[in-house]
């Protein structure tokens, strides 16, 4: 199974649980984590990684996670900016959501 990375605890077993053939669930002691809501938060932190870090920064985050990186081709740098609030009316999801982005475009690329 996934370690944490920097996980230090002595246990190092997760067990793979399966509640239905499209549910997998993994747990370790008594905390249960479906296998999409791992990848969704994963998800989102190389998201925030990238929208404040640039793509270099999502890059290095994702080998600290053990996701292999061929760094050969490092990306090159990008000057156009993305103007979220011309995609979609942010500023009526955000009314609907109660909830201010700092970075738009972020709720753009959850839609």
């Amino acid at each position: 199974g996934w370690l944490i990375p920097g996980d230090n605890s002595q246990v190092q077993n997760f067990d793979e649980e399966l509640l239905m053939p499209s549910v997998k669930m993994y747990s370790r002691g008594r905390q249960k984590i479906k296998s999409k809501r791992v990848a969704d938060v994963v998800e989102a932190l190389i998201g925030a990684f990238l929208s404040s870090g640039g793509e270099v920064a999502a890059l290095s985050f994702m080998k600290w996670l053990g996701v292999d990186i061929d760094f050969v081709d490092a990306p090159t740098p990008r000057h156009f900016p993305m103007n979220a609030e011309k995609l979609v009316n942010v500023r009526y999801l955000e009314s609907l959501l109660d909830y201010k982005f700092h970075d738009p475009s972020l709720l753009v690329e959850a839609l």
